[in-house]
């Protein structure tokens, strides 16, 4: 499959974060954070849409730590197998 090509512009404080995103998680590039986190955010929104709940969940001192993640996700297309673009996730 051919690669399309885009070009985003990114705050200094956005492109900075992106960069400490890269050195932390070692994947090598900034375009690979960036199709990291789309196919990330595209498994969350796919169970969203079936249902389940966003959280984090830590456990402190013998207490468990819930966050519920309020995410604003637009509806999505999807198939019955989950995305369309789940195939380039893997």
């Amino acid at each position: 499959m051919k690669k399309k090509r885009l070009t985003v512009d990114f705050s200094k404080k956005l492109y900075n974060r992106l960069e400490i995103i890269a050195d932390r998680t070692g994947v090598g590039t900034k375009s690979k954070v960036i199709r990291d986190a789309l196919c990330l955010y595209d498994y969350v929104v796919i169970r969203y849409l079936q249902g389940y709940k966003i959280q984090t969940i830590k456990e402190v001192d013998n207490t468990t730590r819930v966050v519920d993640l309020n995410l604003l996700i637009p509806i999505m297309e999807e198939s019955e197998n989950g995305s369309e673009y789940e195939q380039d996730c893997r």
